[in-house]
């Protein structure tokens, strides 16, 4: 009885020990900006740890815990900035996105007692595609922490987005971690080529992966095949303090240095056809008519046209944070507002009460977001079509496939990620608009207040960029081809046939026990096939 104990709570060691190094190991995988080499290999150890450890769980109780010890280092890690709210806030973020993938934990202990082997390969990978794809929806919904943002650096892997879409990432990398779990579990019992020949399909799998993209990327000749006059666009970062940008003592020094930066962009290139401003750039209300003289006679002034950030009212008088468009003839061409707010940063969620939780919190604008169906964010300069993204709307898929599919060449993104001060989550910001490029096969141009600005092309290679708290500009001339990609065309079908798929797993795991749907021709046509596979195994 005692050994029985004492192996009893080593395993369980063991298991902790397992978890920390897999919650590390996407610690280290995360984009770092002070890093010129990549490290997002890591997250495939640290994926397969994960689910190594659940699948040697003893209970649900036990693969609950064994997530969260993994989730909440790696979601402490992500969320550090939101200390500046209060600590609780920090703590509150990485408990509850945690707590979230804990869940995840438990789904995959069920599937192993469950179903069987031959199921289990896609059907556990294919249930962390469909936890990252819901944790993107209610108040505090975030693609944030998707395994596909970790690997923006591996050009030839995440060029299967353009085909699929970010999840398919995902899905391979937890394809990847089933298949070295599963040779380390059963290494005792079946020699480890056996094991290999039976899931020979999935290194193969992976191998088709890294081709696809090499030839995506090496054997392109698009950029040769059309004349079209590239669009020389200028990205302009200010990098004004968040602090100043409150101080209405402020406005003027802000002003004169937007105007003085404008000048010199076009005094050094007069050839320049855009400027881009990032988010909130601009003080005061866009339909304060100091702001909209100092815009028109700026752009008639430099002959260029201009986008900026800045608060708009509608005609109820709510406010949005927006971008808008000046032609080189000072003449407005429209705004595109932000469609998903960010929580406690631009409206308070659940209740206005939270307000007085802490000092920060009663500074927090209410907001509006703006109308997707309204708003479409597309406009023309030179003949060519352009999106515009305001900040955080580039952490979802949807809106910048919209802009592409509504004929956009290029992306600009304006932000404000001043927010994140001296923390890395300037660098995840790209990593988001990485992933965007190469799912729509567009190049990405961001603008950002304190940094990163970045150009970003359709391969999601950055091919230039200005590094945090620097005050300057990048100009590039934008090479107009076709943009879209496949995953532009059919959107989230890899993700649909997930939720499918689960779903026949999960009504054929009720069949066993109940036989609730047998009358279901398509749960009944899978539940027979599973039996067979089932027998098969054993």
């Amino acid at each position: 009885m005692t050994n029985n104990i004492k192996n009893n709570n080593l395993n369980l060691l063991i298991k902790i020990f397992l978890a920390v190094l897999a919650g590390f190991l996407l610690v280290y995988s995360l984009p770092n900006r002070n890093l010129n080499f990549n490290l997002g290999f890591l997250a495939w150890f640290g994926i397969t740890l994960l689910i190594l450890n659940i699948r040697l769980a003893n209970s649900k109780k036990e693969s609950f815990y064994i997530t969260i010890i993994s989730s909440i280092l790696y979601y402490s890690t992500i969320y550090l900035w939101t200390n500046r709210f209060g600590v609780y806030v920090w703590l509150l973020a990485s408990i509850f996105f945690g707590s979230l993938m804990g869940l995840w934990g438990i789904a995959v202990y069920i599937f192993e007692k469950n179903q069987p082997k031959n199921i289990c390969v896609f059907l556990i990978p294919t249930s962390l595609v469909i936890f990252e794809h819901l944790k993107t929806f209610g108040i505090l919904g975030t693609n944030w922490g998707s395994l596909s943002y970790l690997q923006y650096k591996d050009l030839y892997l995440i060029q299967i987005a353009g085909l699929l879409g970010m999840y398919s990432i995902t899905f391979i990398m937890a394809l990847f971690g089933y298949f070295i779990s599963e040779i380390i579990i059963n290494y005792k019992k079946t020699p480890i080529l056996e094991t290999l020949k039976k899931y020979i399909f999935i290194p193969i799998l992976i191998i088709c992966v890294y081709i696809y993209g090499f030839l995506s990327i090496n054997l392109d000749k698009s950029n040769d095949k059309n004349n079209i006059k590239p669009i020389k666009v200028a990205l302009l970062q200010p990098s004004f303090d968040m602090l100043i940008k409150k101080d209405s003592s402020k406005t003027y020094m802000m002003t004169k240095t937007l105007y003085e930066m404008t000048k010199k962009i076009v005094e050094n290139d007069k050839d320049t056809d855009l400027i881009v401003w990032p988010e909130s750039s601009l003080p005061g209300l866009n339909n304060n008519p100091y702001v909209t003289g100092f815009m028109e006679n700026l752009a008639k002034e430099t002959n260029t046209n201009i986008i900026y950030g800045v608060i708009s009212l509608d005609e109820e008088n709510k406010k949005h944070n927006s971008a808008v468009y000046y032609n080189n003839e000072g003449k407005y061409q429209g705004l595109c507002s932000k469609k998903h707010l960010v929580p406690f940063g631009e409206y308070v969620p659940i209740s206005n009460k939270l307000r007085k939780v802490h000092p920060l919190l009663s500074l927090v604008p209410e907001y509006e977001p703006g109308d997707p169906e309204k708003d479409k964010g597309v406009f023309e300069i030179n003949g060519t079509k352009f999106g515009i993204i305001v900040c955080f709307d580039s952490n979802f898929q949807h809106y910048v496939k919209e802009s592409v599919k509504n004929g956009a060449n290029f992306v600009t993104i304006i932000t404000n990620d001043g927010w994140f001060e001296n923390y890395d989550a300037t660098e995840d910001h790209i990593s988001w608009n990485v992933i965007r490029a190469v799912e729509n096969r567009v190049p990405i141009l961001q603008s950002a207040n304190t940094g990163i600005s970045a150009v970003i092309d359709k391969y999601g290679r950055v091919t230039k960029r200005i590094g945090v708290f620097q005050r300057g500009y990048i100009s590039d001339d934008i090479k107009i081809t076709k943009s879209g990609s496949l995953y532009t065309k059919i959107g989230n079908i890899f993700t649909y046939l997930s939720y499918l798929f689960l779903l026949l797993c999960i009504a054929d795991i009720i069949n066993k026990k109940k036989y609730m749907f047998k009358n279901i021709p398509c749960v009944s046509f899978f539940h027979k096939f599973n039996k067979n596979k089932e027998n098969k195994e054993n």
